[in-house]
Order: C-alpha cells, then sequence, then structure tokens
C-alpha cells in the first residue's frame, strides 16, 4: 500500500512484480477522498472511493489533510484484508486520535482555544499548523518548546521554515 503523494514511494513500487493497492488525495490513487470539506470544528469530512466506487461518507473527528491521509491508508489497509467499508467507516468516524496530537486542552475566558500538539519535527509542525488553520480563529500563536538541542541545530533551516502558517510564535 502506497502513498501517490510521495515521489520516493512511487520511484519505490514502481517496478515492483506485485500488486500495488496505491492511497492520496485524488482519483490517480486506488482509495482517495473526495468531496473534502472542513466543519467549524476544523475536522474533515469527505466521500471515500476505491477506483471511482463510492465507498461512502466520511467525518473525521481529527483535525487536518494528513489525518485524511491517514484515514485513506487504514482504509486501504483494512479493505485489503476483508473488511467492509461500513465498518472501516464508522471505526474511522469514531476514532478521536491519540494523546497528546491537537488536543484541545481548554479555553481562556476571552474565548481563545489552546491546543497542545507534541509535534517536534517540523513535518509535524507544518501539519499540526495546517490543521489549526482549518479552525476558525482571529490569530494563530504557536509556542514551540524544542524537543532536543541537537535536533534543533541540525534542522534549523526546517523549522525555521515550519512555523510560516503561525501568526505569531
Amino acid at each position: 500500500i502506497a502513498y501517490t503523494a510521495n515521489p520516493f514511494v512511487n520511484s519505490i513500487v514502481k517496478n515492483l512484480p506485485c500488486e500495488v493497492i496505491t492511497f492520496g488525495l485524488d482519483e490517480q490513487s486506488d482509495y482517495y477522498a473526495d468531496n473534502i470539506r472542513f466543519n467549524s470544528s476544523g475536522m474533515p469530512s469527505f466521500n471515500l472511493l476505491y477506483r471511482g466506487e463510492e465507498l461512502g461518507f466520511l467525518q473525521l473527528s481529527i483535525p487536518g489533510e494528513h489525518n485524511i491521509v491517514n484515514a485513506l491508508a487504514a482504509a486501504a489497509c483494512c479493505r485489503n484484508l476483508g473488511v467492509d467499508a461500513d465498518h472501516i467507516i464508522s471505526t474511522l468516524a469514531g476514532f478521536t486520535g491519540t494523546q497528546r496530537r491537537f488536543d484541545i486542552i481548554g479555553t481562556t475566558k476571552n474565548g481563545l482555544r489552546i491546543v497542545d500538539d507534541y509535534a517536534h519535527h517540523p513535518t509535524e509542525i507544518k501539519a499540526t499548523l495546517a490543521a489549526a488553520v482549518n479552525v476558525p480563529h482571529k490569530n494563530l500563536w504557536c509556542l514551540f518548546q524544542p524537543h532536543t538541542y541537537p535536533r534543533t541545530l541540525a534542522l534549523f533551516e526546517e523549522f525555521a521554515q515550519a512555523f510560516e502558517l503561525a501568526d505569531k510564535i
């Protein structure tokens, strides 16, 4: 099962002598999402399709485009193992995420929502901020605590670019 938006993955799987099942955000993939929308809480919904056949409508309880991709991967794996599409959809809809991944930990008396996320790599930070952009807000603040000094130093340029979606850092 391969993610079509990753050129490295595509270069590896293109010459494999076995069936490769793909997932991604467009109809070039075997499993893909169509009609993607975000509700007022920033949670995505979409039609789940397999090779043009609609398997059902899915409303996720976790924010972010990256979680749409994760749901597509899970659906492809499960369906390949024989799990019914309705069961996959209901299970994914009920999944509320893992601890310290976009955990809404409170709201201030002024209505500011506080979210905790363990993103400690530039790619994860970008995904978290991209998810936060879909949640209605006036200003997006990001408080960052580096995980380790060596990682921060080694990836300094990537970290510097990872915060571009935040209004204040």
